[in-house]
């Protein structure tokens, strides 16, 4: 049987869990995934209007710690403005040009901006693509729990009902209830994460520790109490990461505080690492601020063993 054709279309940074997403599909058994490329989506109701081109720096930066060799490519770096309206971008160009090749998973771990802006742009290439976007609920009882929590709906709520409304092959990964279960201690996880002794998997064992020790508030805000702060001891920040302080737009029932960023110089462009400006995407000011995220990381370390 032939590897799935995938793209990824990822808000990388925004958390962490888009990073052990792609450092999982480039590091599963040779002929299982054929990833053709990470696309950075906008999050602007997390980072402002500068949030894509943040995500496309640490998403080359985990392609590259993987071993490289996929293109990153930036996508839109704003919402739709209405659901009959795509946001041009080159990631959108490149999933035009990738479905047309034939059938294509596109696997969306942010807001759904880009994906639907494929099936705007060419309705006729729904027959070719299968979506699986992370993002939504499951019920309103977890709607009525968490929806000041869930970013990928809010972030471009045009997108999802173009997901939603339309004749779309869609698989749908809402955060609550159900995958908000499959939970594992961040200490542990992170130290398993780092035994495995590669690049991709020391860094993701850093950004892990370090989000989790600076996360400032109960994970469930029904109630629940922060079942990782007793487990994990606070490390000192390896070189080359920074935190980052710098304001962004208010975010309701958010509370301020550290952002962590890779320090190293920013890529103006959307393609791949060492691509000269203007070979795709565009230029834009990253700008940076705080988001709280919940420590349980729905993630294993299945994979990263294979990247180098």
């Amino acid at each position: 049987m032939a590897p799935i054709r995938v793209v990824l279309d990822c808000d990388t940074a925004n958390e962490v869990d888009d990073q052990f997403a792609i450092a999982h599909a480039l590091g599963l058994p040779e002929g299982v995934l054929d990833v053709r490329g990470v696309i950075s989506v906008h999050n602007t109701t997390a980072h402002g209007p500068g949030s894509r081109d943040m995500y496309q720096d640490e998403a080359e930066r985990v392609v590259s710690l993987c071993g490289g060799g996929v293109p990153c490519i930036t996508g839109a770096d704003r919402p739709m403005n209405s659901r009959d309206e795509p946001v041009p971008s080159s990631g959108l160009e490149f999933l035009i040009d990738e479905a047309r090749q034939g059938p294509l998973t596109v696997v969306a771990t942010g807001p759904a901006t880009d994906v639907a802006s494929l099936f705007v742009a060419d309705p006729g290439l729904r027959e070719n693509v299968r979506v699986v976007w992370l993002g939504g609920f499951g019920d309103a009882e977890a709607y009525g729990r968490h929806k000041s929590h869930e970013l990928n709906g809010r972030a471009d709520i045009a997108a999802w009902r173009v997901l939603f409304e339309e004749d779309v092959d869609l698989l749908q990964v809402p955060g609550w209830p159900a995958p908000a279960k499959i939970l594992v201690l961040a200490a542990p996880f992170a130290e398993e994460v780092r035994a495995v002794d590669s690049p991709v998997a020391s860094y993701l064992a850093e950004i892990l520790e370090l989000w989790v020790a600076e996360y400032g508030g109960p994970v469930d805000p029904g109630g629940g109490e922060d079942p990782l702060g007793r487990g994990l001891r606070r490390r000192r920040r390896p070189p080359g990461i920074r935190n980052d302080r710098t304001p962004g737009p208010p975010h309701p029932g958010r509370r301020r505080g550290p952002r962590l960023l890779a320090a190293r110089p920013r890529s103006r462009h959307g393609g791949r690492p060492g691509q000269r400006a203007g070979a795709a995407g565009h230029d834009g000011g990253a700008r940076a601020s705080p988001r709280r995220a919940a420590p349980l990381i729905r993630a294993r370390p299945g994979g990263v063993d294979r990247c180098v």
